[in-house]
């Protein structure tokens, strides 16, 4: 029975290559489509449709500490240590009391009002901020007042044992709107070569994984098949392999009807001539129905001398060259040689190297 070497095959990334550069362009357009794809949807989601606004207040503090030198006493207090403290249920509980007296309601510091409290100490340690964020100007001025209150009147008397005194040396006396972090750039940049990466490897599994005939060396390497080299000077390839062997009557086939046979044999009659000239047979060359629409055909190359089968390059064209080449093992009928026709000859080229194509 026959068999092919097909699962076998090693990876030829040389024409793996080739082919990627041949559909860059393809690669690129998706590439593109990605990027708007990604990238644009990111820009239309965070910038475009970005109805909601969140505001924030912030207020600036200037604290004593009961240890001047706490520093060097092995004391360390920074924004995490004081973003500890003004979230703590404790300082949030006088927060909370110092908006009911000014009349405001104790569930501003909810969640539903996206309140968040935020401490920062940029360069002097003695100066802390705070800064309130919510989705209301007002809710943020006014909780901004009631932690004023908060650090001023109890912060230093009931909390901290290292705090002396706290005043406010910046009130919050209005607000700005919060800026989301978008940067439309990055992500569109992103996106450009996540989706250009992910394009290259799919196409390079595909590869990998794929059936494809695009090579001559593929029909000897992968089938067994001998091959006539339609790119250079095929009269001495064709005479020797032909005339020399006594091959008088040829059988052309072909897998479907993709390929016209005739065409074949009056291009395989023009090789003859150069070798024969004018002894050259006409009748050489039998063109024959393709072997998928016809099962009668296999009568007329059992009786031919020999049989050509001329295969198409593309995508999926080898499980079909499998599947005609075991057909033809159980109707007895032995292939001499193959022809790829209608091959690129760029990629061809460019694969071996050649420098004088037909």
């Amino acid at each position: 029975m026959w068999k092919g070497s097909y699962r076998g095959e090693p990876f030829d990334s040389k024409l793996a290559l080739l082919r990627l550069v041949f559909n860059l362009h393809w690669i690129l357009l998706i590439t593109v489509l990605g990027t708007l794809l990604f990238g644009g949807g990111y820009y239309v989601k965070n910038v475009l449709m970005r109805t909601e606004k969140n505001y924030m207040a912030e207020s600036t503090y200037m604290v004593e500490y009961v240890d001047s030198d706490w520093y060097n006493n092995g004391k360390y207090i920074n924004h995490m240590t004081w973003n500890t403290w003004i979230n703590s249920k404790e300082f949030l509980d006088h927060v909370t009391r110092h908006l009911e007296d000014a009349g405001k309601s104790g569930t501003l510091l909810s969640e539903e009002n996206r309140v968040v409290l935020t401490a920062r100490v940029d360069s002097d340690l003695r100066v802390p901020a705070i800064v309130v964020t919510s989705k209301s100007e007002e809710i943020c001025l006014d909780i901004s007042k009631a932690i004023e209150l908060t650090m001023v009147e109890d912060f230093a008397a009931g909390m901290p044992k290292d705090i002396a005194s706290v005043r406010v040396i910046n009130p919050a006396s209005k607000t700005s709107e919060v800026i989301p972090d978008v940067r439309p750039l990055r992500a569109f940049i992103l996106s450009v070569v996540l989706t250009f990466f992910f394009t290259v490897t799919v196409f390079l599994l595909r590869e990998w994984g794929s059936d494809s005939i695009w090579l001559m060396s593929t029909l000897h390497v992968r089938y067994g098949l001998e091959v006539l080299d339609t790119f250079q000077d095929i009269s001495f390839v064709a005479g020797n392999l032909f005339y020399y062997k006594g091959k008088k009557r040829m059988a052309v086939c072909s897998i479907d009807d993709s390929i016209d046979t005739t065409e074949v044999s009056e291009y395989m009659y023009e090789m003859d001539k150069k070798v024969l000239g004018e002894n050259a047979m006409e009748d050489r060359w039998i063109p024959t129905p393709a072997l998928m629409l016809c099962g009668e055909v296999c009568d007329t190359l059992r009786e031919a001398d020999g049989i050509l089968l001329a295969v198409k390059p593309g995508p999926h064209e080898g499980k079909k060259l499998e599947y005609v080449l075991r057909y033809l093992e159980q109707q007895k009928c032995e292939i001499t040689c193959a022809i790829l026709w209608g091959a690129d000859e760029r990629l061809a080229k460019l694969y071996y190297g050649l420098d004088n194509l037909r």
